[in-house]
């Protein structure tokens, strides 16, 4: 059995950034059967309704490949944040406990 491999992206919030990483991965799926990717998103302020991504990308093998974690909107008001810097900084905890929780679950899937 080929061993399987975990991405994990995480584009920078917005639209453009979004679709040219699920273009990305698309194509790294299509070369390579033993990965899998997990998109983390990242939520801006603007985004008035929580972004929800059609799990099927044309191709029934991929979409189950690839899955889409939201990550919670974090709203930190201390300080103006015109680049959304702070926006991203925060979410590091988040990322941190799903990609703990990604590994954690991949090695369990080993014992």
């Amino acid at each position: 059995m080929a061993k399987a491999y975990e991405l994990v992206f995480i584009p920078i919030p917005g639209a453009s950034h979004l679709s040219s990483t699920l273009e990305i991965a698309k194509l790294l799926l299509q070369r390579d059967e033993r990965l899998s990717i997990t998109v983390l998103i990242i939520q801006r302020p603007s985004d008035h309704k929580r972004l929800v991504f059609d799990q099927s990308l044309g191709e029934p093998t991929l979409s189950k490949r690839i899955r889409f974690v939201n990550l919670p909107y974090v709203e930190d008001f201390s300080k103006p944040d015109p680049f959304g810097i702070l926006l991203i900084e925060n979410q590091k905890p988040n990322v941190k406990e799903v990609v703990t929780k990604l590994f954690l679950s991949e090695a369990n899937l080993w014992f």
